[in-house]
């Protein structure tokens, strides 16, 4: 049965058209006669999502949001402090800050159909940490997109992204 999609949903269809036929869809006690009408990413399912809006607290544990699945996040929390993102952004954007690696990681996600992966970053520039004391400037380390297939035993780089490269005024 069709509803829309709220913090509970797992999976989420995502399409920008939209067909419903009113008859077929009372007829069927709301079980079909409909299509998706929505706009924003690409169109597709969804298998994972996560907008940072809805964590209790600054723990993992406290997230609402049913089709975040992360394994792990290490030094890392939800955060207004470097504003968020442009397509889907909310108030808040998940921030990493320590001296240790830092990290986040999904549970195994099925994506034997094929995937993409879409996300915001912002590497913030040069001086930006002076007026935003709580959105520091990266100098050294790489942020890295890594895809593994066999539950974390082995790890493909999709990408690397290096802060000297990288840094912009917004998310990219």
């Amino acid at each position: 049965r069709w509803r829309p999609c709220d913090v509970s949903s797992l999976v989420k269809l995502q399409a920008q058209a939209c067909v419903f036929d009113p008859k077929i869809f009372q007829l069927s006690a709301a079980a079909i006669g409909y299509d998706v009408c929505s706009k924003g990413f690409s169109q597709g399912v969804f298998v994972f999502e996560d907008t940072f809006e809805h964590w209790g607290n600054a723990s993992l544990a406290s997230n609402r949001m049913a089709s975040a699945l992360w394994a792990t996040v290490s030094e890392a929390i939800p955060s207004a402090n470097c504003g968020s993102g442009n397509v889907r952004g909310g108030e808040k954007a998940l921030v990493f800050a320590a001296a240790t690696p830092r990290f986040a990681e999904t549970r195994d996600l099925d994506v034997s159909s094929g995937g993409w992966v879409e996300a915001e970053l912002f590497l913030p520039p040069l001086g930006f940490d002076v007026a935003h004391e709580h959105c520091k400037t990266g100098y050294i380390g790489t942020v890295n997109l890594d895809f593994s297939a066999n539950g974390g035993r082995n790890w493909t780089r999709l990408n690397s992204y290096e802060p000297a490269v990288y840094r912009s005024e917004k998310f990219f």
